[in-house]
């Protein structure tokens, strides 16, 4: 099987599919608009990617095209989620879902709650922990999501939704300590804001400071700030 598989390197999961006999070329830039024309693969796999695909491709790809998310849908969509599920104290998990012409509300696949102790855990460790278990969610599964006959159902109504730039209110929370954060002072924190829901023109956010791979710990203070204010707040595009 051709296998197209989008965002930075996963080694675990192109590794397996190789080793399964899958050839698997990876793209991390965005696609041009005549990509589908030019290029055949059977499945497409969507992790920690930075751009919206346009419905060209959504539709060349019809059921074979997922998304590996860090969250247990439909709560927190769009940007951020590890660091959304403790600020507004809702469950947390991972999904693998189909991807469709609006954000993170494709048909669920799989998915898997998390627990953490708030009282030990810091940003860093969560996201590795979710990051894992949405690897191993795929991996355990691999041949039957490949092969799609996993059944899917459609999302439940409500959870949330949060652009990169929601978080900027939050950010002194995060400021002395960065991706080392304890999760216990942010539990509840943005709890008096309303859940926001992604309209359909909603882009998906990424390059966000929680929506990559955590960046490694700073020898010192003024390290860890400036790695939290050189980030872009504005939209970008991801799935």
């Amino acid at each position: 099987m051709n296998i197209l598989f989008l965002g930075p390197t996963c080694p675990r999961i192109e590794n397996l599919l190789r080793a399964l006999g899958h050839f698997v070329h990876r793209e991390e830039g965005r696609l041009s608009s005549d990509f589908s024309k030019n290029n055949f693969f059977n499945f497409c796999i969507s992790y920690r990617y930075h751009y919206i695909l346009t419905p060209s491709i959504i539709h060349a790809f019809q059921n074979g095209l997922i998304n590996m998310h860090i969250s247990l849908l439909p709560w927190n969509r769009g940007s951020d989620p590890n660091l959304w599920s403790f600020l507004e104290n809702t469950p947390k998990g991972v999904t693998i879902h189909h991807i469709d012409e609006t954000l993170d509300t494709g048909a669920i696949i799989l998915q898997q709650s998390v627990y953490f102790d708030e009282t030990k855990e810091t940003l860093r460790t969560t996201y590795s922990k979710l990051s894992n278990a949405v690897e191993s969610l795929f991996t355990d599964h691999v041949e039957s999501i490949l092969n799609r006959v996993l059944p899917y159902h459609p999302q439940p109504s409500g959870g949330s939704f949060h652009r990169s730039r929601d978080k900027i209110p939050f950010l002194p929370l995060l400021k002395e300590k960065g991706w080392d954060t304890p999760v216990g002072v942010l539990t509840g924190a943005g709890l008096g804001c309303a859940p926001r829901q992604p309209a359909t023109s909603d882009k998906k956010v990424v390059s966000s400071l929680f929506d990559e791979l955590p960046p490694r710990a700073s020898s010192s203070k003024s390290k860890s700030t400036e790695k939290l204010s050189e980030h872009n707040f504005s939209d970008h595009s991801v799935f």
